[in-house]
């Protein structure tokens, strides 16, 4: 999103992508163009980057190999606002758009890549089809929106809409990156009411009047400043293990905040399980209590006989023997890595940490052996032992 002129404003794909999160998050974009210095987005963090550099890096791959096997690529890479190159380029018919620029009503956007096809339009004997590299390894919902976007503006130049929307995956098969194929009827008009609604929004757009912030959803950049006014607010979003369906019989009564719950004892709300209120209830209190201390308040439940044992009751005896095991993992190369494998014991009487590493497919597979084997030379040692994972 930014602004184009004193009331106008060009969106994009991701815009729309951000609506179908949370109307809160588009709002806050908006409301951060017109009232800059107001409110602050989370800057990026170094994870963040990492995802973003392995995007990119998937996407040149696919570009390189693309070329590699002689495929024509129209390459725009690192151009800016270029609609008119890209539609030259397409009504000269070159078989591949590498990083084009369309444009169309309030919308634009840079898609990764446009492919010709055999299929009759207005510029001849071919059309284009939108991909998109993904480094995701299966497709999720948010992919279609943002290829519908771009299929709406190849439209409008070439006449006809395409037929297929495809997404370039991070999963690899013997002939490459995975690739998954859309029709694109199936989803274009669920995209064109997504897009008016957000349209709808923008129109009407009210800096005075926030909407209201989903405490559950992702909002992105915005999930600092969102968790300071559920702070601010005392909302009920802040106790614990609270679902969203509860907080809204909660709000409806008119409790409000954490305090209030707290306070609330012996109410009945309905259509709320009285049993699961006062547990709510109960650790609304204990985070209020708990506020501003080093070592927050806790309460210990009693066993409920009929149920059986619940919790740190279902832990079995403590052996000298047990072993607390974590992995540590880095997802983003092919099929993975588990790079740390780690174990905490006692070893004559004091704590001791084991790890094993591994840089390359090799040593993981020996630190998956390394460990089983101490695991199960220990087990010989204490056959009473557990292992527990963290």
């Amino acid at each position: 999103m930014k602004r184009i002129a004193a009331a106008r404003y060009r969106f994009s794909p991701s815009d729309l992508i951000n609506y179908v999160r949370s109307e809160f998050i588009t709002w806050m974009e908006r409301f951060y163009l017109d009232h800059p210095g107001e409110a602050e987005p989370d800057p990026d963090t170094e994870e963040m980057q990492i995802v973003q550099d392995k995007g990119i890096e998937h996407e040149l791959n696919f570009l390189a190999a693309l070329k590699t096997a002689g495929r024509g690529v129209t390459d725009f890479d690192g151009q800016k606002d270029h609609f008119q190159a890209t539609v030259t380029a397409m009504r000269r018919g070159d078989e591949i758009i590498y990083q084009g620029y369309l444009v169309r009503d309030e919308f634009a956007g840079y898609p990764d890549f446009l492919v010709r096809v055999d299929s009759p339009s207005s510029l001849g004997a071919w059309s284009y089809e939108p991909w998109d590299t993904k480094l995701a390894r299966h497709p999720k919902p948010y992919f279609l929106v943002q290829l519908c976007c771009y299929a709406e503006m190849m439209e409008a130049v070439q006449g006809v809409r395409p037929q297929h929307l495809r997404i370039v995956l991070g999963a690899k098969t013997d002939a490459g990156p995975e690739t998954a194929t859309f029709r694109t009827d199936d989803f274009f008009f669920y995209y064109r009411a997504l897009k008016e609604a957000f349209l709808e929004q923008q129109r009407l757009f009210d800096p005075a009047h926030q909407p209201e912030i989903n405490p559950f959803a992702d909002l992105g950049r915005w999930a600092g400043y969102a968790e300071r006014i559920l702070e601010e607010r005392d909302d009920l979003a802040l106790v614990a293990n609270i679902r969203s369906t509860q907080r809204r019989k909660l709000l409806e009564t008119g409790i409000e905040t954490v305090a209030a719950l707290a306070s609330a004892d012996g109410i009945h709300v309905p259509r709320f399980n009285d049993a699961t209120l006062d547990r709510l209830r109960r650790q609304a209190k204990l985070q209020i209590s708990s506020r501003g201390k080093d070592r927050p308040d806790f309460e210990l439940l009693p066993a409920d006989g009929a149920e059986g044992p619940l919790g740190l009751a279902l832990v079995p005896p403590a052996s000298d023997g047990d072993i607390y095991f974590d992995m540590e993992g880095y997802p983003l190369i092919d099929e993975g890595r588990e790079y740390l494998f780690g174990a905490c014991c006692r070893e004559s009487g004091a704590l001791a940490f084991r790890d094993w590493w591994a840089h390359d497919r090799q040593a993981e597979k020996k630190a998956v052996e390394g460990f089983v084997t101490w695991a199960y030379q220990r087990w010989q040692q204490f056959p009473d032992l557990h292992i527990y994972h963290y």
